[in-house]
């Protein structure tokens, strides 16, 4: 590299410029010599080969109120880079770029422009260009890219370690000329944006995703409005999802601009193992241990409307059957309209909201049970476990109204001292097994009855303050 020119300080600290920048060899692999060896760590085992030139000049006067223009070009030429130990490469690189400001008190005057991208990795060639003006401010965006890519060749070109699995058909043509301001106002007659990306039997497996992932056929289409998806078969683990929808406000969010990304979609399952997603990290081997769960984060800057249902869910202990939800994202905050499923024989619907944005999750539900073992939902449930535990030995069906307001901790188990609840109670023909507490009052009383007592019917309401349980009397009969 060299840099020649001058620098002169000014009175009133102005600082004027007339610089002169660029490389003296005309090589890729001298060019890319001057990356940090830890942003690419790999190019000391690439073959490298091409034509390159990197130029460019700063001239005029900075001060607090103009900057001096300058012109930062970059262009290569039947470049190739290549593992030694790999048998294909990335080959017929070309790429021109120019990066242009005229010099003044506006940054935003920058102009950058690539008019030429195209690569090929292992016959499988891409062709691309991107232009952007106005980028401090409301960038106006020019883009287009192509490409039908065989992903398995990847692993043939690319120095991809920890990669056990990487396959699939991707087909890629869209293009995009706006203004973001213009996308996050939905004025589509100034939009121009078509385009669509299809994958097919798409497969893949990392030491750094805990889960192998499959997709069957995806199917993505571009238009002034928004992206539309459509996914078939995506799985993940041993969970299944079919997915479609759209999303809207696209470019302004991916920019960097402080743009909401709104979306619509729905899911349908066959069966989801929450366990094992939410127990998978990249520090962690999945495992059905359930204390490795870890409280979800929703991102902020996106708010969307989903509808879920899947034919069996596992949650923890909890086998979930029927289950299907409406739920609204927004502000870190998910609120679920509607919650249906059968779970413990019985029927379960819920309302509610779950807040990340504070350090502590936050929840607040609406619950009701109809006809629920109780044995079973006593085992399964904390709430039970916690403040009547001696429930798992009896039998009988139980349902319950319930509204509850409680803090997570960071394994998604309710911190029971920030419990908040009230609710109603009903329970049918309860009946214990092997309680000896009224084994032994049989005997001492010498009243035969309790030995094996019926709860035939009690309705008990109850409430839970700052995790103190509180139930108000109620009248109930045993044995007639």
């Amino acid at each position: 590299m060299f840099l020649k020119g001058s620098i002169e300080i000014k009175p009133e600290d102005d600082i004027a410029m007339d610089l002169n920048f660029g490389s003296d060899g005309g090589t890729l692999e001298k060019i890319l010599s001057l990356v940090p060896a830890e942003y690419m760590p790999e190019l000391p085992q690439m073959e490298i080969k091409g034509d390159a030139m990197l130029s460019g000049e700063v001239k005029g006067v900075y001060n607090e109120k103009n900057y001096p223009s300058y012109v930062i070009q970059f262009n290569v030429d039947n470049g190739l880079l290549k593992g030694k130990d790999l048998p294909e490469s990335i080959r017929d690189i070309q790429v021109n770029t120019r990066v242009d400001f005229p010099g003044g008190p506006d940054l935003n005057a920058t102009v950058i422009d690539m008019p030429v991208i195209k690569f090929n990795v292992a016959d499988n060639p891409v062709t691309g260009h991107l232009n952007v003006k106005q980028p401090m401010t409301d960038p106006f965006v020019n883009t287009a890219f192509q490409g039908k890519l065989d992903l398995k060749d990847f692993k043939r070109a690319l120095p991809i370690k920890n990669i056990q699995e990487l396959a699939g058909k991707l087909d890629a043509d869209f293009s995009i000329k706006a203004r973001v301001s213009d996308m996050e106002k939905q004025r589509t007659d100034k939009i121009k944006a078509k385009g669509y990306f299809n994958l097919e039997n798409f497969a893949f497996a990392s030491d750094s995703v805990p889960l192998p992932v499959h997709v069957d056929k995806a199917q993505t289409e571009i238009t002034p409005v928004g992206w539309k998806f459509n996914v078939r078969t995506f799985k993940a683990g041993e969970s299944d999802f079919n997915l479609s929808g759209d999303v809207k406000n696209y470019l302004a969010f991916f920019t960097g601009k402080d743009s909401v990304l709104e979306a619509r979609f729905s899911s349908r399952s066959n069966y989801i193992n929450m366990n094992e997603l939410m127990s998978a990290s990249d520090d962690e081997e999945v495992s059905s241990d359930t204390t490795s769960l870890h409280a979800f984060r929703i991102p902020g800057g996106i708010h969307a409307d989903a509808e879920f249902s899947a034919d069996k869910v596992l949650y923890k202990d909890m086998q979930l059957s029927g289950v299907k939800a409406k739920a609204k994202v927004a502000d870190k905050k998910a609120e679920l309209t509607t919650v249906l499923m059968k779970t413990f024989g019985g029927e379960l619907q819920m309302q509610g909201v779950y807040d990340s944005a504070p350090e502590q999750v936050v929840t607040s539900l609406k619950m009701q049970m109809k006809n629920m073992k109780i044995d079973e939902t006593a085992e399964s449930l904390t709430y039970f476990n916690s403040y009547a535990p001696v429930l798992k030995n009896f039998k009988g069906l139980f349902g319950m109204d319930f509204d509850l307001n409680v803090r997570l901790d960071d394994q998604m188990n309710p911190i029971l001292p920030t419990t908040d609840a009230k609710g109603k109670f009903e329970a049918l023909n309860l009946r214990p097994e092997n309680v000896k507490f009224f084994q032994n009052a049989a005997q001492v009383l010498k009243l035969d009855a309790l030995a094996h007592p019926v709860l035939s019917k009690a309705v008990a309401r109850f409430g839970i303050d700052d995790g103190n349980l509180n139930i108000k009397p109620f009248d109930f009969t045993i044995n007639g």
